[in-house]
């Protein structure tokens, strides 16, 4: 569990132990008690809902029963967030109300992200039934329109899971405002346009590249069991082809030989012998006189070839 909820539920137990020393001293009242003036939840308020005059009211308590940190006067609690659900009766505290934060930053926990996801396809899988605090499994599907894609055309994988809803639409708490004109499908049911998630840095990534290249879908957990609160990076889970969910045998693909080296080729050359000749000189003549071989008769005949008179 985060430093930043651990917090949380000590000034919630710490503000049960104080109601029930209260109600021990109205049982057992002390006349000369002293007492100091606090803000405390009048009605039930939704995590991320900005405080009103309405949702608070003032009591007294004994001064040694005010734990720090309390809010003791109305105006310094208005417009404050809350980051976690409070019940009626709960006493007003710093932890409990941010006044430095407001919308969407009172509810990121430290190192996380908010990244909001647009389609109007993306909240099919729960029929739009999503409200904030729940969390969530995304999934993406990516279809390729390919003849020969071996997945059959579209393939399905769990991109994220066990992630928190931040906001639906424009909306922090799970008490949605009722809208004069809702946004409505084909089917005259109430769609949703966005959904806002609370997930690190690197899941912000797989987001944004999912949201391009696919659409993306929400699967509802169950809020009771999640077991760290916590965003965890886990593994995509297994694709799911379309093959696959029609019971087909997915294709295989044609396995291509590696290409063998060349076989050197080697070739012979016959070496030519030269023909054999005379030298002759007549006079100032010089001449060549090729000799006929007597076993190849296919060797020119005799030739002469006259030129320059040698040099002495």
């Amino acid at each position: 569990m985060n430093t930043k909820r651990l917090v949380l539920a000590l000034s919630f137990g710490l503000t049960v132990a104080i109601g029930a020393n209260i109600v021990s001293k109205q049982l057992n009242p002390s006349k000369d008690v002293k007492t100091q003036e606090v803000v405390v939840v009048a009605k039930p308020i939704a995590r991320g809902a900005s405080l009103t005059k309405e949702m608070l009211a003032i009591q007294s308590l004994p001064v040694d029963s005010v734990p720090e940190g309390a809010i003791t006067e109305m105006k310094v609690a208005l417009n404050r967030v809350v980051a976690v659900a409070v019940r009626k009766g709960v006493l007003l505290t710093g932890h409990l109300a941010s006044k430095e934060k407001k919308g969407i930053r009172a509810l990121l926990d430290e190192g996380l992200r908010a990244f909001t996801i647009h389609t109007p396809d993306l909240a099919s899988g729960v029929a739009g039934l999503l409200r904030p605090g729940d969390h969530v499994d995304v999934l993406l599907t990516v279809t390729n329109r390919r003849s020969d894609d071996p997945a059959g055309g579209a393939e399905t994988v769990t991109l994220l899971q066990d992630i928190e809803i931040l906001a639906v639409d424009q909306n922090l708490t799970d008490q949605q405002p009722k809208e004069e004109n809702p946004r409505r499908s084909a089917h005259g049911k109430s769609t949703i346009q966005s959904v806002t998630l609370m997930a690190t840095p690197e899941q912000t990534v797989r987001l944004s590249l999912a949201q391009s290249k696919g659409t993306l879908h929400l699967s509802l957990r169950n809020s009771e069991i999640v077991s760290t609160g916590a965003v965890e990076q886990v593994e995509p889970g297994p694709a799911v082809t379309f093959n696959e969910l029609l019971g087909r045998e997915t294709p295989k693909e044609p396995v291509v030989s590696p290409l063998q080296d060349p076989v050197p080729v080697t070739t012979t050359t016959e070496s030519v012998q030269p023909i054999p000749a005379i030298i002759t000189y007549r006079g100032s003549n010089r001449g060549v006189v090729e000799v006929r071989s007597i076993s190849n008769p296919h060797v020119p005949a005799q030739k002469k070839r006259s030129g320059l008179a040698a040099k002495n």
